[in-house]
């Protein structure tokens, strides 16, 4: 009545749910009963409302057993990035580390608004796909190699980093152009460089090999430490792969951690919710690069780490 009476609401937050028990399996229950709590509680309380943050694999039906789960699916929004929300997020880093970085971006007409700073969050670059193109053209040139055929360079980060679901960590983004810094400054040679470019194509295609390392132990880490046990028998499998033999691989995995089953149906299910694997209509097993490198996967025609 006080909120009501005074016109303000209530927020009340939720995040990390997938830390409160040690074990995957324990979570169903804990957050079904907060899910089912928040339901009952939606029309009683009219300015009190909550923010959940929960993973999508833990708000599957099959997971919570908890049908009434689909009449909160009205008010849930996913949280995915576009690739030129990725790009505006990389350039802001970059303009916001300095004054000689900010005259650099204004090579790119628009890209960086004249006196426009935020309190807050500082200078923030304008939101247009052509100008971060024309950036990546700049600062790496306009292909991966010497032509389209090697990829487009501003296609190319988005396509070699998003998971099996086309889906992109803004840390793995950012981490990519952090590593190819670190390997173009360990070998700099001003004379090896054209005008104004930072970086040669080999610097992003060695940093996506460690990228991909990062992504994993952020994964193994912090959400999900069963993925480790992985590492062993995937080793050296060639992609793409018969489904009975990724399964064989999975029943013979020795868990240090417990995975979310132990039926390898169900965990290849998991992996391919995770858009860690891709299974393709002919039910063969596919693997996206951000994933693959770390694991020791290999698949005829991926990059090799350059020297």
């Amino acid at each position: 009545e006080e909120l009501i009476a005074s016109d303000r609401w209530l927020f009340i937050t939720y995040d990390e749910l997938d830390r409160i028990v040690p074990f995957y399996l324990e979570l169903a229950t804990p957050i079904r009963e907060l899910l089912a709590f928040w339901l009952d509680r939606w029309r009683r309380w009219e300015r009190i409302r909550p923010k959940i943050f929960l993973r999508t694999d833990l708000f599957r039906q099959e997971f919570l057993g908890f049908p009434d789960a689909s009449k909160l699916s009205g008010h849930k929004i996913s949280l995915e990035w576009e690739t030129s929300w990725l790009y505006q997020v990389f350039v802001k880093r970059l303009v916001n580390s300095g004054e000689e970085m900010n005259d650099y971006l204004q090579i790119v007409p628009g890209l960086i608004p004249p006196k426009k700073k935020d309190k807050t969050l500082g200078i923030l670059p304008a939101l247009e796909k052509s100008r971060f193109e024309l950036l990546m053209e700049i600062i790496i040139g306009e292909y991966m190699g010497d032509n389209y055929r090697k990829g487009y360079s501003y296609n190319w980060v988005p396509n070699h980093l998003q998971d099996a679901r086309g889906r992109i960590a803004p840390r793995s983004f950012l981490k990519l152009f952090s590593l190819a810094a670190e390997r173009r400054l360990k070998k700099f040679e001003e004379t090896n460089l054209p005008e104004n470019r930072l970086l040669v194509p080999s610097d992003l295609q060695g940093a996506l090999m460690d990228t991909s390392q990062d992504r994993i132990k952020e994964l193994t880490d912090e959400e999900y430490p069963w993925l480790k046990a992985l590492k062993i028998g995937l080793k050296n499998l060639n992609l793409l792969t018969e489904e009975e033999k990724f399964l064989k691989i999975l029943e013979n995995t020795e868990w240090h951690q417990e995975p979310p089953s132990r039926k390898p149906q169900e965990i290849l299910k998991y992996l391919e919710q995770l858009g860690i694997v891709e299974i393709r209509l002919d039910r063969r097993i596919n693997m996206p690069d951000i994933y693959r490198y770390s694991f020791e996967v290999k698949r005829k025609g991926g990059i090799k780490r350059p020297k």
